[in-house]
């Protein structure tokens, strides 16, 4: 019986029509997989980030001001069929225009898929909206997403207000793991940043009229 498949198990509870001593026949599958040839599409992705994937936004300090990057990872167990489907995931990605990575962890034998960037996590995020009501539980992590995307649009890293935004999207949510409680930290460099980049701009112009200023769009750092 330990060489019978788990389907031949089954049939062999339910007394269907299975000879278990009749092994000949039963070997000739064992070990043996059909190629799956059925093409992937978002939903069959999406099953995988109810599962094994998560979003995230990475806050990092560039020395000239804050940088917010989206990610997206999902991962697996390292075997050679895991690795050839995220291969196929990669491929099928690009087709969409997304530009995504696997990578492999020694420590904890896992493989991860990573799509990283806001081009790249903003595309991606537009074809899952489409099925908003299978997100269940990850609706913790696409709600703030989605308020990051939205300030993104307007292009909120050029005026303080937008980062200082963004950076209580990433903290006060909840729904994104933080190494440290470092908000306060971040919140000071881009008040240190924005007072800077004020100060170069009042110098540089300061026979400037007001409206030369909000042309020049220095006055969204006053904001």
């Amino acid at each position: 019986m330990n060489k019978l498949s788990l389907s031949k198990k089954i049939k062999a509870v339910l007394n269907e029509e299975i000879n278990p001593l009749k092994f000949n026949d039963l070997n000739s599958d064992v070990g043996h997989y059909k190629e799956n040839n059925m093409p992937l599409n978002i939903l069959f992705i999406l099953g995988f980030i109810l599962g094994d994937g998560s979003f995230s936004i990475r806050v990092r300090d560039s020395g000239k001001g804050i940088w917010f990057i989206p990610m997206f990872r999902m991962f697996q167990k390292n075997t050679k069929y895991n690795e050839y489907l995220f291969n196929n995931i990669v491929k099928f990605l690009q087709n969409l225009s997304i530009k995504s990575t696997i990578s492999y962890q020694k420590k904890n034998k896992l493989l991860y898929l990573n799509i990283e960037g806001i081009v790249n996590v903003k595309v991606f995020y537009s074809l899952l909206c489409q099925y908003t009501k299978w997100f269940f539980w990850k609706k913790s992590q696409f709600n703030p997403l989605n308020k990051y995307l939205l300030l993104a649009n307007v292009g909120s890293r050029h005026w303080k207000e937008g980062q200082l935004a963004l950076l209580r999207v990433i903290y006060f949510s909840n729904a994104f793991p933080k190494m440290k409680n470092n908000f306060d930290f971040f919140k000071a460099k881009i008040e240190i940043y924005f007072e800077n980049k004020l100060s170069t701009a009042i110098k540089n112009t300061k026979n400037s009229s007001y409206e030369e200023l909000v042309a020049k769009k220095f006055i969204l750092y006053l904001c």
